[in-house]
């Protein structure tokens, strides 16, 4: 989730070779780089407001869920043997699988694009319609 540059990458499980599964960059920097160009995106209309927080709570929320896959798969490697790390790694493996595709906060049987309960996969999805709206309500001022 932190990508090369990350606080924590390295040599984790001791076998003397830093190991990176993505692609050096990791979810948090994207999502950095997400949120700077959300804030620059003018908010003069409601409606760019709502769209605006819909980016923002998603942002947040993707965060805090790799934030919680990271915390968890550094409590794996602190652990002596696999019973040990078995609560830690299932945990891992909850917060990434949210992380992915979102959480239904307020239980009603969808992950709503409201509320913080968009994923990744999820705000994939409704990027293009986030943007375009977003732009519209602009033009619309125009």
């Amino acid at each position: 989730t932190e990508g090369a540059a990350g606080e924590h990458f390295g040599d984790l499980d001791g076998d003397g070779a830093a190991q990176n599964p993505g692609d050096d960059v990791g979810v948090l920097t994207y999502l950095g780089g997400l949120q700077s160009t959300v804030d620059t995106v003018p908010v003069t209309t409601d409606e760019q407001a709502f769209y605006n927080t819909i980016w923002v709570d998603a942002i947040q929320t993707i965060r805090s869920q790799a934030l919680d896959v990271s915390d968890q798969a550094l409590r794996v490697f602190a652990t002596d043997s696999p019973a040990e790390a078995q609560p830690f790694v299932s945990q891992a493996f909850q917060a990434a699988v949210r992380m992915l595709d979102g959480v239904d906060v307020d239980d009603n049987g969808v992950i709503d694009l409201f509320a913080g309960e968009l994923g990744v996969r999820g705000l994939d999805r409704q990027a293009p319609t986030l943007v375009v709206a977003m732009f519209v309500a602009e033009e619309a001022l125009r």
